[in-house]
């Protein structure tokens, strides 16, 4: 494809929590009709299960220890000076570059800095402390963003638009959003179902199926200006959805995200099933646009793989920085390092309201994901010459990125 126009569509904490993502439970229509018109990455995993490291990986290619944000804006971190964002490298190559509601990686006026040239649709970044109040819903977020699609006919240059939703951040009834349970309700399997666990997916659910309504009317507004055949769309989200085991953790339910490319040169209806972290979805992104990256990026494109080709499966690294976790990912094999005993966490599965017993956690965990997805059974203690390779594996890239933890 030659200089598309590119249409980023990210939601906020949800995860892999979507009928296309073996969800039967929650009402995602227009996500999983995306998902069965494009290309669906289904092991793409996040930097951090936070917002702030999670975004910055994932619109500069480089890990959080590189590009400096390794927590959450509003509690003052922020990127080193040097880094350059998506929107600055698109608007170099001639794009016009667009800000849907907000962005997440940087004071709310530093938009510019980034390289966007235009904020619509404004949060109120600035009163974080009365949020919920300071975000827009997705429905008129998404009205927002439709009547912006229908006045670019005419325009010459390709758009890079970022759109962010709030959904499905918690409270879930931001908005005006009640529960869903008409399907029923999915929990997953490493938390325990009781009332309690219902309700809160029971709103998850609503929630999800408030940002799918959306996202169909956003791309509904595609269509109708003609764009759809010109624009390379990708739904992603930004870390995993919240619970008692998901965001916050490195297991997979707090950093495996949903990930979906649709453009007419990529075909449909495929699926990717080879392990990738969003530290690639930048230089892939700027491969798909013709667009030459930076010589500094620690990601690498996976355009190949969403062009049918077959790609190399690298190990996948993750940072916690607030509680010092890591992890890195090869193949099926998960190791996870704790370097501090806090939080104290549960045996699976867990409870909503934490009336298990919790113990410190163990320095080392190993997953086997092939056998045991929901890492449940830590298989440190059986498999050490697993560990020794993981070890070595997460040692020398922490060295790498000058990490602050060392092994």
């Amino acid at each position: 494809m030659s200089h598309p126009n590119i249409l980023i569509l990210l939601t906020h904490d949800s995860g892999r929590y979507f009928g296309c993502y073996g969800i039967p439970t929650v009402q995602t229509p227009h996500i999983d009709a995306l998902a069965r018109g494009g290309v669906v990455l289904e092991q793409f995993t996040a930097a951090c299960p936070i917002c702030s490291p999670s975004r910055g990986t994932m619109f500069t290619g480089r890990h959080p220890q590189h590009h400096g944000l390794i927590g959450l804006t509003h509690h003052g971190f922020q990127f080193k000076p040097g880094e350059r964002h998506a929107a600055a490298m698109f608007r170099d190559a001639g794009y016009s570059t667009t800000l849907f509601h907000f962005q997440h990686v940087a004071e709310r006026e530093e938009w510019r800095n980034l390289g966007f040239e235009n904020f619509l649709m404004r949060s109120r970044d600035e009163e974080f402390p009365n949020y919920p109040d300071m975000a827009i819903p997705a429905g008129e977020l998404a009205e927002g963003v439709a009547e912006w699609l229908g006045a670019r006919a005419g325009d010459s240059r390709p758009f890079y638009a970022q759109v962010s939703f709030n959904e499905t951040h918690t409270p879930f009834n931001f908005g005006g959003v009640g529960p869903d349970s008409a399907r029923g309700v999915t929990v997953p399997p490493w938390i325990e179902r009781d009332a309690e666990s219902e309700a809160h997916f029971a709103m998850l659910q609503g929630s999800a199926a408030a940002l799918d309504r959306g996202v169909g009317r956003i791309l509904e507004a595609l269509d109708r200006a003609g764009l759809a055949e010109k624009t390379l769309v990708v739904f992603a989200t930004d870390h995993g959805f919240e619970a008692m085991r998901d965001k916050w953790t490195l297991y997979e339910s707090g950093i495996g995200i949903a990930c979906i490319f649709r453009h007419p040169s990529l075909g449909a209806g495929r699926r990717v099933a080879v392990p990738l972290g969003n530290v690639d979805f930048l230089p892939t992104l700027l491969e798909l646009a013709g667009v030459e990256p930076p010589t500094n990026l620690d990601g690498q494109s996976f355009a190949p793989l969403l062009r049918g080709g077959v790609g190399e499966a690298r190990p996948v690294f993750a940072i916690y920085h607030n509680t010092g976790v890591r992890s890195v990912r090869d193949g099926d094999w998960k190791l996870i390092r704790n370097f501090a005993a806090e939080p104290y966490q549960q045996e699976v599965p867990v409870t909503m309201n934490r009336r298990k017993p919790a113990r410190a956690r163990q320095p080392v965990e190993l997953y086997d994901l092939a056998r045991d997805p929901h890492e449940a059974e830590n298989l440190a203690a059986a498999e050490p010459a697993v560990v020794a390779r993981l070890n070595t594996l997460l040692a020398d890239w922490m060295r790498a990125m000058n990490d602050p933890c060392s092994l």
